[in-house]
């Protein structure tokens, strides 16, 4: 008893540093500036014609729908005649609707709603620190190194597109619910975590999703040749659970099948899927002028993309690999992210 006392006295600590720690960074790093120049945390052209009217529609729809089902009855609304010629509301707003920050939106009425978008933004920062914690903890790691990794996670370069493309922070806050899940069904075979969080990632977006399989796979391959808390680590056994991690994933992507085909439906009818957008196979001689910057610090991609980790980052990897015989296999994840990093590949923009 006095143990389980300790262990809540110890968590709840951490989460008030890491608040504290968070607000005070949150402050200087944006805050200070987006006050000074009288500015909103969303971008003009997707954040504004997009993302913004998206969490205010979301709002009244929401309404409406309590509306109806209280009030005069008339049900929940599934058509709206001013989207496009008319088109289903679910269809439209898709992968929007399954982000529970929009749901937000139902408490701040029209002339609030630009304050309550600029709230779930700071929010979505603010949850993305705690889930890194929570994977953090889980791999039973110091509360100092738990927090650091935190902060630089939160704070990275990486997040900068929380600026211009705010939907694009949903990935960072589920990710590390995914990799927990991962750890969990490979070491104690207990899949409920990962379906969860890899379903809510399909439901959210299928490209998020798609580029997390691939991470998971390596992820997969990797603590089966490294992790020593594996038992069995037999062919056999390689195969057959990596069959459970396929099946578990295609569960997962039944489970989001009610909000995810309906997206996938609409998407192969526009006509963005047939515009040529290409990238050769290695990037201009500036993106590797600049890579080291943006292992530092952070800078701008082509198509509103960030590199950057932060300026810890330099010599926490020296230290790394000054450490023989130790971290394995972080240092192979370390050499493989950054290879991936190097080249560019053709691809279609959607």
């Amino acid at each position: 008893m006095e143990e389980v006392e300790k262990n809540k006295k110890s968590k709840l600590k951490y989460f008030l540093i890491y608040t504290i720690c968070f607000g005070f960074l949150f402050i200087i790093c944006f805050l200070v500036y987006f006050f000074k120049h009288k500015k909103n945390f969303f971008g003009y052209i997707d954040g504004i014609n997009q993302h913004y009217l998206i969490f205010l529609y979301i709002g009244k729809w929401l309404r409406e729908i309590f509306k109806g089902i209280f009030i005069t009855h008339t049900g929940i609304p599934l058509w709206n005649i001013g989207i496009g010629y008319g088109a289903d509301i679910l269809t439209s707003n898709g992968g929007y609707i399954p982000d529970l920050f929009n749901w937000l939106s139902v408490f701040f009425p029209e002339k609030f709603s630009e304050f309550g978008f600029n709230f779930t933004v700071v929010l979505k920062f603010y949850i993305t620190g705690l889930a890194f914690s929570y994977y953090g903890f889980y791999k039973k790691q110091p509360a100092w190194a738990v927090l650091v990794g935190s902060i630089v996670y939160t704070f990275s370069g990486v997040m900068y597109i929380a600026f211009y493309e705010t939907f694009f922070m949903n990935p960072m806050y589920i990710f590390p619910f995914v990799m927990v899940g991962v750890e969990k069904l490979l070491k104690e075979n207990k899949p409920i975590v990962y379906i969860i969080s890899l379903s809510y990632m399909f439901i959210n977006y299928f490209y998020f999703a798609y580029m997390t399989a691939i991470l998971v796979v390596i992820y997969y391959i990797l603590s089966f040749i490294f992790d020593k808390d594996i038992e069995n680590k037999s062919l056999k056994n390689f195969f057959k659970t990596g069959i459970k991690f396929f099946l578990y994933s295609l569960l997962a992507m039944g489970i989001s099948a009610l909000f995810l085909l309906p997206i996938l439906l609409v998407i192969t009818k526009i006509g963005r899927l047939d515009i040529n957008y290409y990238l050769p196979v290695l990037y201009e001689k500036w993106y590797y002028k600049c890579f080291i910057a943006g292992m530092a610090d952070s800078f701008y991609m082509p198509r509103n993309c960030f590199i950057g980790f932060g300026a810890i980052s330099i010599p926490c990897i020296i230290l790394l690999f000054l450490q023989k015989k130790k971290n394995t296999k972080l240092k192979v994840e370390f050499i493989l992210a950054t290879i991936r990093t190097l080249y560019s590949i053709c691809w279609k923009s959607f």
